[in-house]
């Protein structure tokens, strides 16, 4: 996580540089150019371990302001998306490793799909936010989590009913949820050829029986079912590249 905040802080330095300094076409465009991410570079490898790899000189690493990660799960028909992630492994050579434990974010011990929104701060001061998709007593929303310096495993911050992708999520905003509340998680559905199917209802209705912040976050280990998992690299410029699903 240290990297990343710290590449990603040079990196708006840059932008502002040129914004603020009136960079012609011809330099922009090039600028552009040398910060974008290679796919080629996003290449699984095998380390001095023998574990899966994704290797890039420091050089390339300038160029990723994100990563997360993606997991899917095979139900026989399609791939079921579980989501994003900001959880990443490094081995000794400080190189993106594949995850091999097969768990996700879990709400009362149920698996949900959860997308990583923003990460702020650093190792000592910190919040991360994400979101889980759902109907709260049958009204789209989404749920909010938070991780921050004071909630390492997280907490239920409310709901949301008006977020859209890439706006900052403002805690004024979020409605509280009751005692007697229902909840329907949603994850998004693929073919094997990668094409949206659909959305569907994501395991049980879940109901509020106490008050929100005793709902609890944990991870919970995917059993029975292949899944497919990649990282997904953000450049300066908010495109975003997959690398190769990996099976498990």
């Amino acid at each position: 996580m240290d990297r990343l905040q710290g590449l990603r802080q040079a990196q708006r330095i840059q932008l502002q540089y040129c914004l603020n300094n009136g960079v012609d076409i011809e330099k922009a465009a090039k600028y552009i150019a040398d910060n974008n991410i290679s796919t080629d570079d996003l290449q699984w490898t095998k380390n001095d371990a023998g574990d899966n790899a994704i290797i890039l000189t420091e050089n390339q690493w300038e160029k990723v302001s994100n990563v997360d990660l993606s997991v899917f799960v095979d139900d026989g028909t399609g791939y079921i998306d579980l989501g994003l992630d900001n959880i990443y492994e490094w081995d000794e050579d400080d190189n993106l490793i594949a995850p091999t434990d097969r768990s996700w974010i879990a709400i009362d011990n149920q698996i949900v799909a959860y997308y990583h929104i923003d990460t702020t701060g650093d190792e000592d001061n910190y919040t991360i936010t994400g979101r889980e998709p759902c109907f709260l007593n049958g009204q789209e929303a989404n749920l909010i989590l938070v991780f921050d310096t004071d909630h390492e495993y997280g907490y239920v911050a409310g709901a949301s009913f008006d977020y859209k992708e890439g706006v900052d999520v403002v805690a004024k905003n979020l409605t509280e949820l009751d005692p007697g509340d229902t909840i329907d998680f949603v994850c998004d559905h693929y073919s094997y050829d990668g094409d949206y199917s659909d959305s569907y209802y994501l395991g049980e209705q879940m109901e509020i029986e106490k008050s929100m912040s005793e709902m609890t976050i944990t991870n919970m280990a995917i059993e029975e079912k292949d899944i497919l998992i990649s990282y997904v690299f953000t450049d300066l410029y908010g495109n975003n590249y997959y690398t190769e699903g990996i099976g498990q």
